[in-house]
Formats: structure tokens, sequence, C-alpha cells
């Protein structure tokens, strides 16, 4: 059974656009806190410890951040929109129905947040491959033109020596004569 931190122990303020909060951890060096952000609830699991948050209002969490240190974890939060709240937690967050649905939303954003991570991330990659391959055939297709380059001119010079052999067998053979 996880240890739960309580509010009244997590230090927070606030201004119009952003929401600053430090959650205390006391935990062992070699477990690395687990975090979770999404626009309206945070989550820090850290054996045995175990912090959740059901924000008063919503965050940008795209635009906000999070800093781990050895005894706490600190949030700066983006808010949505420019407002006081007055409060951290929403008001609803006493009742277990509002705190499961809202998990439940949490968890549904967070997989969709990531599964468009993956897809850009993909698609980052594939757009990197395919510009390696054109990048790739350009340098195919200079080397090509390089290599027909020095063809033509040993065609060139193979030809003008034949002339020039030629001419100089005319020569001798008239002046044979």
């Amino acid at each position: 059974m996880p240890l739960i931190i309580k509010e009244k122990d997590v230090e927070w303020q606030e201004s119009k656009d952003k929401v600053l909060i430090v959650v205390p951890l006391s935990s062992r060096v070699d477990v690395k806190p687990s975090v979770l952000i999404t626009s309206k609830y945070l989550k820090v699991s850290s054996p045995p410890y175990l912090w959740e948050c059901f924000l008063f209002g919503s965050v940008d969490p795209e635009r906000s951040f999070v800093r781990i240190t050895g005894d706490n974890v600190s949030f700066e939060l983006q808010k949505s929109v420019d407002e006081m709240w007055n409060a951290l937690s929403h008001s609803q967050a006493g009742y277990e129905t509002y705190r499961k649905e809202q998990r439940e939303a949490a968890f549904e954003e967070n997989q969709n947040r990531l599964q468009k991570s993956l897809e850009s991330n993909l698609e980052r990659k594939q757009t990197v491959h395919r510009e390696s391959i054109r990048r790739q055939m350009e340098l195919e297709e200079l080397d090509r033109q390089i290599i027909e380059r020095e063809k033509m001119l040993e065609n060139q010079k193979a030809a003008e020596e034949i002339r020039r052999k030629k001419e100089q067998l005319k020569a001798n053979m008239i002046a044979q004569k």
C-alpha cells in the first residue's frame, strides 16, 4: 500500500499564467520517480510514496515541465487560460467517482499524446530516410556524370591520338614516295 503525500505537505504558488508546485519526496536513491502530466491531472510515484493532483483548471502539458531532485519533484505548469485558480485541486477531487473518471481521462489523454508522438517520430524518421535516399541518388547521378565525362574525354583523347597517328602515317607515306 503506497504512502499518500497529502496536499498540505505540497508547496504551490500561482500567477495568472503559471502554477509552481513542489512535492516533497524522501524516497530511496535507487528509485527514480515516475511522473505523469496531463491537462488536468498530475501524478508522482516514487515507491513507497504516491502523490496525485486533480487540478482546479487546465494546463498545457507540452509547455509545462518537471524537475526531479533527490528530495522533491518541482512542476512548472503553463495554464491553458490566464486566470487565478485560488485552489490547487478541483473541488470534486474528494469524491472517488470523480477521481476515477479523471484518472481514466488522464491516462487516455496520455496514451493519445504518446501515440501522436510515436507517429510524429515515425513520420520524421521516414522523411529523413526519404531525404537520405534522395541525396544518395543525387550523389550516384553525379558519380555517373563524372564517369561519363571521363569516358568522353578518354574517347576524345583516343580519337585525337588515332587522327594524329593517321596524319603521321600519311606524312610518312608521302615522304617515302
